[in-house]
């Protein structure tokens, strides 16, 4: 009886889902999702490749180097960036494979490499879940009575975790589901950024401030923004959810110096 039965699922030709009983309960396992680290790979390498050239071009129009030191800066900085961002991104990837969603009769586990977060269900007071604006599940964060919380996001088949979610928890529970506008991911958010960090340097030159302090202004800025607003390290692993808070707030902190530089300059 105490024997593990697995059976696998793999419809449309993925290792999607896993079922098994054990100790009579039916249990389920969740892989990450491959096709979500490709898209978040190329999200990344856009991002990369078209950030370098554009503060290579803001360099050049706005200092006094001669352009052959600038270009030959320019190519060593670019190696290295996209080095370290290739085996970064291995490491990653690497990390998020490891992630699996198990869910059975007494409660919910995620585990990750640096070990797993669980919950009963008894213990969850509040589930959210976020849809994109095509209806597609893309995040879920659960609360427990002693204010622990699990973030899933990435995973195959969210949709189906929603809804084991649903059936699970206490009847006094509530799930609330919110459907964004608009993508976190999508070409209008990567514009705005651009055009807000964009914004934010041309304020600083207007102010008379140097090109290092307006870029030390909008890039902490909005790595301040990114952690305390979209949490991706919480999301990831909760254990980390006090480091990103305190980062983030760090990095509010040297913006607002620098802010303060650019209002006091001349």
């Amino acid at each position: 009886m105490g024997n593990l039965l697995p059976t696998r699922s793999n419809s449309m030709g993925n290792k999607l889902l896993i079922l098994r009983l054990h100790k009579g309960r039916l249990m389920q396992e969740f892989d990450f999702s491959e096709n979500g680290l490709k898209k978040r790979q190329r999200f990344v390498w856009i991002v990369v490749l078209v950030s370098m050239p554009c503060v290579f071009l803001m360099i050049l129009l706005t200092s006094d180097i001669k352009t052959s030191i600038l270009v030959t800066a320019f190519a060593v900085v670019a190696v290295l960036t996209l080095s370290l961002a290739t085996v970064q991104m291995r490491f990653i990837n690497k990390s998020m494979r490891a992630m699996k969603v198990i869910v059975d009769g007494a409660g919910i586990v995620k585990r990750h490499a640096g070990g797993e977060e669980n919950l009963a269900w008894d213990d969850i007071v509040g589930v959210d879940v976020r849809e994109n604006s095509r209806g597609g599940c893309v995040h879920i964060k659960m609360r427990s009575k002693d204010k622990n919380s699990i973030h899933l996001s990435g995973f195959e088949r969210m949709h189906e975790i929603a809804e084991l979610i649903r059936q699970n928890v206490s009847e006094h529970v509530t799930v609330e589901t919110k459907r964004s506008k608009t993508d976190p991911g999508s070409l209008a958010y990567c514009i705005l950024g651009g055009v807000v960090i964009l914004t934010a340097i041309a304020f600083g030159l207007a102010r008379g401030a140097n090109l290092h302090d307006t870029f030390k202004f909008a890039f902490s800025g909005g790595i301040a923004l990114y952690f305390l607003a979209y949490r991706p390290m919480t999301k990831f692993n909760a254990e980390w959810k006090r480091y990103e808070i305190l980062c983030g707030f760090a990095m509010m902190l040297i913006a607002i110096r620098m802010l303060i530089r650019m209002f006091t300059v001349g």
